[in-house]
């Protein structure tokens, strides 16, 4: 193949008049992501890797960042963009759930896998026995609201200031618990003879230095550009994984039409919206097919970039072949609703059409957005619903005020749903109790994909290999208890959201072994993935928005943690600590970080972003691992310089699905309130 795009490709359609249509034009609508972690080749279960040190991270935040860091955060980019477009062979996924797992390097995420499963796993969940049983409704009273903007109409209710106010929907008193919304959605179309031919880019076109600019915005343009995948600088897979980059220059709340449809060749295609900071703002990532189409808005004006690439088939290698992109900036027709709520209130918005659902603050601040049903996640006793398989998303409230819920990306009659509950623990007699079992468990790891019922060793065995005797287990113990004691009961009890929160940490040298007691979490914090079959550092049961579900577990394996860095890499605690750390501290900090992000997930927390540079304890695995364990700037671990890592507001783990701020600090204080 030529490594010049416009040397072919004669194939493309023919050449149309420039036309421009008054009929449409460009506003608001809504913002969705999907992401991931990167990968490599996953390790055998129980063994290290082969050596690699898990790479650093730099997140691009401007463009006047040095060259440096904006290559990395691109690198970062690419390693993503092609983890999340594999698909492997199997009739199990390749890993265990990554929004549930931490996983070290080179374990691969799975996420079509995943992706590909939710909606039955979601449906089964709602209409199990369990779920019923657990007292959970499967339909609840509420009021139901009409939308005023006719049918074919749009601009009446497109923006947070001509939202309709739904009434009578909330907890106060004379509320009703949810609210059953119909309204129509009626984006305008793109007629054909609109897009204006471009002659295809020239390789290479990988990145945004290099990217064409279609002149796409509202000012009515729609182009189309034929390209090929597979003609990139370099030889084999290297050439085969070819990513065009395409530039668009947006007004704040313009939508976004794209579609990549193979020509010739095997192509998967796919394709990506990102921002100048690398944030995926829309992508195709749960389209497995011909033809790829993209239909987005941006909440903020600037330059974007489309990115054209196609599916991995593990085994076989990139997807390559001709392909056409069309795109076009029409306008779309976002239907918003505000309701209003109390701090504690816990949301969930849904649609029963293909689209978006978003949930946004008083400030105007995207808080979640999403076009999937990821309700298996949430634990059978949660009341949240599910959306079978269509946009469902959750919010737990900071403050009391007025919010917003605004659907897109649809086209047609819909029917959305809002339900609204008190967080699980409010007049709970008892507090939130976590048991922290480290002197070695036995326990059904088939919940998690594991081996089913297995023997997980000790804290204990892993101290030598930090360099730890037995006589340290006892102050390792308590300086984990510490930890997480600052972090899932003192630091939320501090924040002044809530003052009502109520925890309970006990570990193994504290008395007897508590765990499936009612009212009690508990993490195993001990074990490795050779014991357990999980290949993982930890992963939880659950994701409970509301802390709806009190009795849990979750799993802190040790192996990775104490392993060699030649090994694990920064995944490893060992890569931080050198004779200047005091490794009693250091460990149980490490530790204690990991283990406070499982609890995290059991009381309702997604993932954050990894690369963007700002700590979190919810940030996802397979990278920024120093970030998470508190490493400070000398690159030590152990030393004065160590930072502590709390539950804050960040950005969603970019590749697993969700856009906008998730409020780690909320989502736990509530979580842990009575």
């Amino acid at each position: 193949m030529s490594t010049n795009e416009a040397d072919s490709r004669s194939r493309r359609g023919p050449t149309m008049a420039s036309r421009r249509a008054a009929g449409w034009a460009a506003t608001g609508a809504l913002v969705l992501a999907g992401s991931l972690a990167p990968q490599t080749l996953a390790p055998q279960a129980g063994a290290a890797p082969a050596a690699t040190a898990a790479p650093g991270v730099s997140a691009a935040t401007t463009a006047a960042q040095a060259p440096s860091a904006r290559a990395r955060a691109m690198r970062d980019l690419r390693r993503v963009l092609r983890a999340r477009a594999t698909a492997y062979a199997g009739a199990a996924p390749a890993s265990p759930n990554p929004s549930l797992a931490l996983f070290p390097p080179g374990v691969k995420p799975d996420y079509q896998a995943w992706a590909q499963q939710a909606s039955r796993l979601s449906a089964a969940r709602v209409a199990s026995k369990a779920h019923r049983r657990s007292g959970a409704l499967a339909t609840v009273p509420g009021v139901t609201y009409q939308e005023n903007e006719g049918p074919g109409e749009r601009g009446f209710n497109d923006t947070l200031a001509t939202a309709e106010p739904v009434p009578g929907v909330g907890t106060g008193a004379g509320d009703e618990p949810a609210a059953t919304l119909l309204g129509t959605m009626n984006p305008a179309s793109v007629p054909g003879w609109a897009y204006r031919s471009l002659k295809p880019n020239k390789e290479n076109d990988d990145g945004p230095g290099r990217a064409r600019n279609l002149r796409v915005s509202n000012r009515y343009e729609a182009v189309k550009v034929p390209g090929y995948r597979g003609d990139a600088p370099g030889r084999g897979n290297r050439a085969k994984d070819d990513y065009d980059w395409y530039r668009l220059n947006l007004s704040k709340g313009e939508r976004v039409t794209a579609s990549m449809a193979r020509r010739t060749g095997r192509l998967k295609p796919v394709l990506a919206l990102v921002d100048t900071d690398f944030n995926i703002i829309g992508d195709t990532f749960n389209q497995f097919r011909n033809t790829a189409t993209l239909d987005t808005s941006v909440f903020d004006s600037g330059t974007y970039y489309l990115v054209a690439f196609g599916w991995w088939i593990g085994g076989r290698g990139p997807t390559t072949g001709d392909y056409l992109l069309k795109a076009a900036a029409p306008e779309g027709d976002p239907d918003t609703y505000a309701v209003d709520l109390s701090a504690g209130d816990v949301l969930s918005a849904s649609l029963d059409v293909k689209g978006w659902v978003d949930v946004i603050g008083p400030d105007g601040t995207e808080s979640h957005a999403s076009n999937q049903d990821a309700s298996f996640i949430y634990p059978m006793a949660s009341p949240l619903p599910g959306a079978r398989g269509r946009g469902l998303s959750d919010y737990v409230v900071r403050e009391d005020g007025r919010y917003y819920v605004q659907v897109s990306g649809g086209d047609g009659s819909y029917v959305g749903r809002l339900e609204v509950y008190r967080h699980g623990g409010e007049g709970a007699a008892t507090p939130q109790r976590i048991f922290l079992d480290t002197d070695g468990a036995r326990i059904n790891t088939g919940i998690w994909g594991g081996r089913g019922v297995v023997e997980l060793s000790p804290l204990a065995k892993y101290l030598p290999r930090w360099g730890l005797g037995a006589s340290d287990e006892a102050a390792v113990v308590a300086g984990i208890k510490a930890n997480v004691i600052e972090n899932v009961q003192a630091d939320l009890a501090a924040n002044g959201l809530s003052g009502t929160v109520d925890v309970e940490v006990t570990t193994s040298l504290d008395g007897p072994d508590i765990s499936g007691e009612p009212g009690v979490t508990t993490v195993i914090v001990g074990g490795s993935i050779g014991e357990s079959g999980v290949p993982t550092i930890g992963i939880a049961q659950s994701i409970d928005p509301g802390n709806f579900e009190r009795t849990e577990k979750a799993l802190v394996l040790l192996d990775v943690l104490s392993g060699s860095p030649d090994g694990w890499g920064k995944a490893s605690l060992n890569y931080y600590l050198t004779d200047e750390s005091d490794r009693v501290a250091f460990v149980a900090q490490g530790v204690g970080n990991v283990t406070s992000h499982e609890i995290g997930h059991v009381i309702g927390n997604w993932h954050t972003d990894n690369s963007n540079g700002r700590s979190n304890l919810m940030d996802a695995g397979g990278l920024g691992f120093g970030r998470l364990f508190g490493v400070g700037p000398d690159k030590i671990g152990g030393t004065a310089d160590d930072r502590d890592v709390d539950f804050q507001q960040d950005t969603y783990d970019l590749y697993e699905g969700f856009r906008g701020r998730e409020d780690t600090i909320t989502r736990s204080t509530f979580a842990m309130s009575s």
